[in-house]
């Protein structure tokens, strides 16, 4: 079972530059940038875009609802 979690770029440079305490080094941005979307032609039973613990729980509900899990 393959579940990938996508966000958009400037959600994943928000939560980043928070942990860095309001101030992300050019340095990172730019590694986010390179690596954004890098597993997108994977693979995946299920895809939760932007996710938030909700959209999480209900997946996990689902899976184990059906016994996927």
């Amino acid at each position: 079972l393959r579940v990938y979690l996508s966000a958009d770029l400037t959600l994943i440079q928000e939560r980043f530059s928070l942990r860095m305490n309001g101030r992300m080094p050019k340095q990172v941005a730019m590694m986010l940038e390179k690596k954004h979307g890098m597993f997108d032609h994977e693979q995946f039973c299920y895809h939760l875009h932007n996710a938030n613990e909700d959209s999480i729980d209900a997946l996990l509900e689902h899976l184990l609802s059906n016994d996927l899990v």
